[in-house]
């Protein structure tokens, strides 16, 4: 193979992944403060207030301890952040690129003394 077309093809390689939209680099993370949990969203991301956020009992997961409604986001077009009153059960919540490169959902574990993003 030439030299100049190694080259090029490594040029056309280069341009394609740094073209590419950005990814979530990471996962939600989580802090305790109080009897509250806050999650924050990944680096480039931001939280989802359009998702079904809920938590569930982790006794029984039909029963639904907590609603959207429950929860509370950043203000702003893209929330960094999401606080809601810290319960023991699973928690289902979302969060989206910021280049557009779609949305993510998330589950964490949680008990009294603070969630484990799974």
């Amino acid at each position: 193979m030439r030299p100049t077309l190694l080259v090029g093809f490594a040029a056309a390689l280069v341009a394609v992944v740094t073209s590419a939209p950005a990814r979530a680099d990471g996962k939600v993370s989580t802090q305790v403060s109080g009897n509250q949990v806050q999650l924050t969203a990944p680096k480039d991301t931001h939280m989802n207030p359009a998702f079904p956020w809920k938590i569930t009992d982790s006794t029984d997961p039909k029963k639904k301890l907590k609603s959207k409604s429950d929860f509370s986001f950043d203000s702003g077009e893209q929330p960094a952040w999401a606080k809601v009153a810290l319960v023991a059960g699973t928690l289902t919540g979302g969060y989206c690129d910021n280049s557009g490169g779609g949305c993510h959902t998330f589950t964490a574990t949680c008990t009294s003394t603070g969630c484990t993003v799974n």
